[in-house]
């Protein structure tokens, strides 16, 4: 659930494009950055990222581009890795 499934992917030209779930929200970036979240709301996003990340390496994926603007927070205040 904190990650960002990818359902398609392909090239057309000179063009990379790919298909993936639309996430309703902001990235965590501007969220940090307007500094509208609570302690306790930051808190959950940070376990959501750790809980994604963890279940990544656990099938020996890496993300090697993990920074807040490649996290969404829904509506409902839950993180969503993507990138």
């Amino acid at each position: 659930d904190c990650i960002v499934k990818v359902y398609d992917f392909g090239r057309e030209g000179p063009f990379d494009w790919y298909t993936m779930d639309y996430v309703e929200g902001k990235d965590f970036e501007k969220l940090l950055l307007e500094n509208s979240l609570e302690p306790a709301e930051r808190l959950a996003v940070y376990a959501d990222i750790v809980e994604a990340i963890a279940h990544a390496h656990e099938r020996n994926v890496v993300h090697r581009d993990l920074k807040p603007q490649n996290v969404l927070v829904d509506s409902k205040g839950r993180g969503r890795v993507l990138d």
